[in-house]
């Protein structure tokens, strides 16, 4: 059976959810028998865990005021190319070994910062292996995607396919547009039945709205620490759901504040594996500007209030809802305990709905597994 590496990095939660749904959507493929193999090529080795993995995350959280800068370098193919050449130092060498540890026959690449590596790693071993890039930056791709990268490369927008396509260093490129990937579990919103049993095993009040809050790590979790603190010391009717991801700093500090007040409405959540059923009995949902965040909350049918973004990365994320109606982008407390009350109103819920139903949103999960899989496939 072909074994197919989904390379990635646990940079932030996207990367590792895209990988996940391939690698289910690829175990149930009929037609083309494969065996998915999850590999995040750094997970052995802590000191590059600590540098790209947590200081890649740091840079997006805790040290935010430097990522413009990160950010605007990548614009100079110069500079991408001694990215790439940096990583392939550091990486081709792993790489390799799990090219042939694996027994690999075919490569996705699930972060940008492995496209170099993987390339280097191809040429090192001499094996012609069929390799793709899946872009997870669904309307503003950051250039390490796309730059020094002929690869075929997937992508969920136009606005992207035009982006790689319009660079003249991609002038060889194949771009191949398709929906979004995401998890299977977020098909289908649950039914009545189901709907009343998560209300009940989470001891939720069946009778009152309720505000889910993603707090996105230390860094985001400062921010929505604010927003809890606030929305305590309003007169609400609702419930509060409070993600607070791994950090135990924020679950802490989270807990004491509800503590004050009696924790009397408010649930408190660690890493979570059903986030799709807590979205599906939010009334709205309050989290960073991040795709994955935001399609599974419009999969399951609920409003959002983007309290942060990633500067230019995830600028076409909050673009992309606040265009199309179905969300606002808010960072003040207060002014977000108002957007919460308006969103609950039945008569925005209506209006949100329907919009939602002119996008008419779609899952591109099995339609890119079908892709990869057909594509320059292995005899």
């Amino acid at each position: 059976m072909e074994k197919v590496g989904l390379l990635y990095l646990k940079t932030g939660g996207g990367h590792y959810s895209a990988a996940r749904a391939l690698e289910q959507q690829m175990s149930m493929n009929d037609s083309h028998k494969v065996e998915p193999v999850l590999i995040d090529p750094i997970s052995d080795n802590q000191v590059l865990k600590a540098v790209l993995e947590d200081g890649y995350g740091r840079l997006c959280s805790d040290l935010q005021y430097m990522w413009p800068a990160f950010y605007n370098i990548q614009k100079s193919e110069k500079a991408v190319f001694h990215i790439h050449r940096l990583m392939q130092i550091i990486l081709t060498d792993i790489i390799v070994d799990q090219i042939v540890k694996h027994n690999l026959e075919r490569i996705v690449v699930l972060h940008f910062l492995l496209v170099g590596p993987v390339k280097a790693a191809l040429e090192k071993t001499g094996v012609e292996i069929p390799c793709v890039t899946v872009i997870l930056d669904p309307f503003t791709a950051p250039p390490l995607w796309y730059l020094g990268n002929d690869f075929p490369m997937y992508c969920f927008s136009e606005e992207v396919a035009r982006e790689v396509m319009d660079n003249k260093s991609a002038d060889t490129a194949v771009v191949y547009k398709h929906p979004i990937i995401v998890d299977r579990k977020f098909n289908h919103k649950p039914d009545e039945t189901r709907y009343q049993q998560i209300l009940s095993e989470n001891g939720f009040n069946h009778s009152k709205k309720r505000v889910l809050i993603m707090s996105g790590g230390e860094g985001g979790g400062r921010k929505s620490l604010s927003l809890l603190q606030h929305l305590l010391k309003r007169n609400r009717e609702y419930e509060i759901l409070f993600i607070c991801g791994k950090s135990d700093k924020v679950y802490k500090k989270a807990l004491k504040m509800a503590e004050r007040k009696g924790k009397k409405g408010v649930f408190l959540f660690t890493f979570v594996s059903n986030i799709n059923e807590l979205m599906s009995v939010s009334d709205v949902v309050v989290t960073k500007a991040g795709p994955a965040s935001i399609m599974e909350s419009l999969f399951m049918e609920t409003p959002l209030i983007l309290n942060d973004y990633m500067y230019g990365q995830e600028q076409g994320n909050v673009d992309f809802v606040v265009n199309n109606g179905l969300g606002s982008y808010e960072t003040d407390p207060e002014q977000i305990g108002e957007i919460i009350m308006q969103y609950m109103d039945p008569v925005y819920i209506r209006g949100f709905r329907d919009r939602l139903v002119e996008l008419d949103l779609k899952s591109g999960t099995e339609s890119i597994t079908s892709a990869i899989l057909k594509e320059q496939r292995v005899s």
